[in-house]
């Protein structure tokens, strides 16, 4: 039987794409994207698909709250203030047990 973690550590995976993005290595940003991705720019728009999602992540940056699905992101939501994200998170996680 594999040790390999049946689920993945999400943070970890947050943390490796922002630090992806702070050496702006957006291929290795991209590359966790799942190819339906969405990302929800709250105040700006929704960014639906790869190319839509990159051209976000290299013009912005944001707090921002991730949803993962087999260790790539699904979803982002993006928020102006981190306590606003911070409490977005919160709830998500709450909701999902």
């Amino acid at each position: 039987m594999s040790a390999e973690p049946t689920t993945p550590d999400l943070a970890a995976l947050t943390r490796r794409s922002f630090a992806s993005a702070s050496r702006r290595d957006w291929d290795a940003v991209m590359s966790q994207f799942a190819p339906d991705a969405v990302w929800d720019a709250r105040e700006l728009h929704t960014f639906g698909g790869e190319a839509a999602s990159r051209g976000l992540v290299e013009d912005w940056t944001y707090s921002a709250v991730h949803v993962w699905r087999a260790g790539a992101s699904v979803s982002i939501t993006s928020y102006n203030e981190v306590d606003e994200a911070r409490a977005a998170g919160e709830r998500l996680a709450e909701s999902r047990g």
